[in-house]
């Protein structure tokens, strides 16, 4: 995996527990550990409550990526 990738991965904590993209944004020199972001199909009201954290949301276009399904939201709030 290199910064930029897109990785499709079964994720158990959200509710309910579900397949969810991540983008790499960075990697430790040996590759064991990494900083990513999730790709969410909207931007959760209940979580993004503010004008700072929505600005953090960007806009990725189904017809510029073609791996999604519909428009969605990579979550810059968030690095895990």
């Amino acid at each position: 995996m290199q910064r930029g990738s897109v990785i499709k991965v079964h994720v158990e904590n959200t509710n309910p527990p579900k397949v969810k993209y991540f983008i790499v944004l960075a990697s430790d020199k040996d590759k064991h550990s990494y900083a990513c972001i999730f790709i969410n199909t909207d931007i959760n009201a209940n979580i993004i409550r503010t004008p700072e954290l929505k600005a953090l949301q960007y806009l990725l276009k189904k017809e510029k990526h073609p791996f999604l399904n519909h428009d969605s939201w990579a979550n810059c709030a968030n690095i895990f």
